[in-house]
């Protein structure tokens, strides 16, 4: 067998191939067994040698046939030649192992299930969970000036009367207690804590009276960071007779020109949620900026009576009472009810005892003569058990002057089984309840009726109807002089005057609840004492509309 020339291929075939076989590729034929080829790389020619088979070599030598056997050599061209497509097995890459393959199924299936049970457990979840919004803290400072400075929760108590300030005990608006007066360059400075009124809603109020000209900048309330700064200088201010508040740069004006020697109600009021400045004269919205830029001040002293703008043309001159902060923004029917609510008994222990006022003023009830509290309309309630039974409260100044409009309302439960009359609200302008000027304003007639009574020189009245024994209704009176006086019954219109004038006693008069002092007998009200029981006792400085006086009756 010749040699292979240089740089040719060989390829060896197994004896054990098969007759038609695949090999690289190439067809081999059926009649060679073994085979030995050379590829020539120069003359692309296949040379195979093509010997007899193992069996017919084996058969040779045992039949003792001792000759050779020529190989027959054929060359083959490459055109002779046919290649078969290749049946490759698919194979998976070495790096996909049984593990990673377990491996990978299981995060699959987590995936499945996550993706149908999650979206299950939120709706399921929704139902049950509830967000909840923390509320910021609302806190209340209330300066009475009733001979001080300290404010009623004790908190803001580093005060200081600056120059000469003093306080007035006979000149306020409800003639109960003092009221702060200030004249020239008096004022009150309250150094410690600090009152962080910043980038929040807040609203003070004030009743006001002015003594000396309105012209200029009369402050009531200030704190001050920086004076010349755009947000960062508080002041609540009356200037050139209008009211003013401002954070420096971002202020508002109002409407209303007020006048000396009277008695104002005035609130400020911020709305941090809707960036809203207003205020209100008298419970009546007074002018209003929207886009107004929250006050920003981080430090500074409360003053009262001046503030840190214009000085020092910027003390109040007159008296300041019942000055109220309220780190929260009051609605206008807040404000209304803060400016025209006189009083509120709620006669409730809970809330200060029977004597305690739940309204804006503080005006306790001062003498108090064999009540007790009983379950009441709404808690508890107070007791009248006849002879001696009665209590009185001072300072309603509204119901002395002429022609003011005013409101009483209340729930009565009589309990008396001889029912003969009796007084359940006498109006008189001193605490004796029997000179000067009185008379019985609600009560029963000696039948037994409940009657409304005014004076104008007469006592017209309207007489109601009997009410229940041992049962609870309310009672409203209300008057205005383009209405008259009105009863009403459980909530319900029952009767009217219709237009008439109200002369009054021209004094801070007094309220007695439950007897009449056997004096000052008017109208077709029978006078003594009242036997039962009272609950939830309102007096305005103004009509109420219908409206509120059902409200009241089905609270």
């Amino acid at each position: 067998m010749k040699k292979r020339a240089t740089g040719d291929i060989g390829i060896r075939i197994s004896t054990k191939m098969p007759t038609s076989s695949e090999v690289e590729g190439i067809y081999m034929p059926k009649n060679i067994d073994e085979h030995v080829g050379h590829f020539s790389s120069n003359q692309r020619t296949f040379e195979s040698h093509a010997t007899q088979s193992t069996s017919s070599l084996i058969e040779g030598k045992r039949a003792g046939h001792g000759r050779t056997v020529t190989p027959l050599v054929r060359k083959l061209k490459h055109d002779e030649l046919r290649r078969i497509p290749s049946k490759t097995k698919c194979r998976r890459p070495s790096w996909v192992t049984t593990r990673c393959v377990l491996i990978t199924g299981c995060i699959a299936v987590f995936l499945i299930i996550s993706a149908i049970v999650v979206p299950i457990a939120l709706i399921f979840d929704r139902s049950d969970t509830t967000t909840t919004t923390i509320a910021p803290t609302v806190y209340t400072t209330y300066w009475s000036f009733d001979n001080t400075t300290s404010d009623l929760n004790n908190v803001y108590n580093n005060s200081v009367l600056l120059n000469g300030a003093t306080y007035f005990s006979t000149a306020t608006y409800f003639n109960y207690g003092a009221a702060l007066y200030l004249t020239y360059n008096q004022s009150v400075l309250i150094t410690t804590p600090f009152m962080n009124l910043s980038y929040t809603s807040f609203t003070v109020e004030a009743w006001i009276f002015l003594l000396t000209s309105v012209s200029g900048d009369k402050g009531i309330f200030g704190q001050c960071e920086c004076s010349t700064c755009a947000n960062q200088c508080l002041y609540l201010i009356v200037r050139n007779g209008r009211l003013y508040m401002g954070f420096y740069q971002n202020d508002l004006s109002g409407n209303s020109t007020l006048s000396l020697n009277t008695w104002y109600h005035v609130a400020y009021v911020y709305d941090y949620s809707s960036f809203t400045q207003r205020v209100y004269v008298l419970g009546v919205a007074d002018g209003s900026k929207t886009n107004a830029s929250a006050y920003t001040g981080q430090n500074g002293s409360i003053t009262i009576g001046k503030t840190q703008i214009n000085t020092p043309s910027n003390y109040f001159n007159g008296l300041i009472d019942n000055l109220v902060v309220t780190t929260r923004a009051k609605s206008a029917s807040e404000i209304l009810s803060d400016a025209t609510l006189v009083c509120y008994y709620s006669f409730d222990t809970s809330s200060g005892g029977i004597t305690q006022d739940s309204g804006p003023n503080n005006m306790n009830i001062t003498t108090v003569s064999n009540v007790v509290a009983v379950s009441g309309r709404i808690g508890q309630a107070a007791l009248f058990n006849g002879a001696s039974s009665y209590f009185q409260a001072a300072g309603f100044f509204q119901l002395g002057q002429s022609n003011y409009a005013f409101s009483i309302t209340m729930f009565v439960n009589p309990t008396a089984t001889n029912f003969a009359g009796g007084s359940l609200v006498h109006i008189s302008a001193t605490a004796s309840g029997t000179s000067v000027w009185c008379i019985d304003a609600i009560g029963f007639t000696y039948a037994g009726q409940i009657s409304v009574v005014l004076y104008n020189g007469n006592f017209p009245s309207v007489v109601g109807p009997f009410l229940p024994l041992s049962q609870w209704s309310h009672v409203g009176y209300t008057y205005s002089q383009a209405n008259g006086l009105r009863l009403y019954i459980n909530g319900i219109l029952f009767g009217s005057s219709g237009t008439m004038a109200y002369v009054a006693s021209g004094y801070n008069n007094y309220l007695t609840f439950g007897f009449n002092f056997n004096a000052c007998g008017s109208g077709p009200i029978s006078g003594g004492y009242y036997q039962g029981a009272i609950d939830e006792v309102y007096v305005n400085r103004r009509e109420l509309s219908a409206a509120e006086v059902y409200s009241r009756a089905n609270s």
